[in-house]
């Protein structure tokens, strides 16, 4: 994790340090995933069964442009995510209030993508482009509510207490910009993202694979 953040520094400090030379932009982006999931089986059966709720980012966008065909982005994103997540135990007593039916766990994390692009086809008003690389998340908090098997709610961590607190993610985008005027972007791009490690080691089959979309408006400097 301490490698990856000492990366993230360089490149930004590389994309700040020369953009007084290269076009340079800043600007706002949002995106909403939804993910592909496999819950891990236990004596032949799901104990356990996720659904995504909700799944979006938003944040600030850095863009160094290096070459007329190659650029540099960067950022810092807010990402709030939920699942919800159905038990299937099996037990003697169907009141019991010890026993969680269903939860409802989510989610806040901060995002550093680091990505490396290159315009495919680009003129005065349209870039079409591509870009690969990874995004870094740290979980700065996590919530779970639980239903117990006697209808009561409570705070639970049946759940929560076993996802990872930090994943690592590689990114494909392919997208396309128009551009307003000599100084302002809009930037819509679809991506498909991979988990390079599990949302949960004990409870999850495979690392997680999801795709979604990025619009973002950008300033040119």
């Amino acid at each position: 994790m301490k490698k990856n953040f000492i990366t993230i520094i360089f490149f930004l400090t590389c994309g700040f340090a020369i953009s007084q030379e290269n076009e340079f932009s800043l600007g706002v982006v949002g995106s909403y995933d939804n993910y592909s999931i496999q819950t891990l089986e236990s004596f032949g059966s799901n104990v356990y069964t996720f659904d995504i709720i909700s799944a979006y980012a938003l944040g600030i966008d850095f863009r160094y442009q290096t070459t007329n065909q190659l650029f540099i982005e960067s950022g810092l994103l807010y990402a709030d995510k939920g699942y919800k997540v159905d038990y299937h135990f099996i037990f003697i007593d169907p009141n019991d209030p010890f026993i969680p039916k269903k939860s409802t766990v989510k989610l806040r994390s901060l995002g550093v993508p680091i990505m490396l692009g290159y315009n495919i086809k680009k003129s005065d008003k349209l870039n079409f482009y591509t870009s690969v690389g990874f995004l870094n998340e740290i979980v700065f908090d996590i919530s779970e509510t639980s239903t117990f098997e006697d209808d009561s709610i409570k705070e639970s961590n049946n759940v929560s207490k076993k996802i990872a607190k930090f994943f690592l993610t590689a990114q494909l985008n392919f997208g396309f910009g128009y551009q307003f005027n000599d100084k302002v972007e809009l930037n819509i791009s679809p991506y498909v993202r991979y988990g390079l490690n599990k949302i949960s080691n004990d409870l999850m089959e495979f690392n997680p694979i999801s795709y979604g979309g990025l619009i973002g408006l950008n300033y040119k400097f």
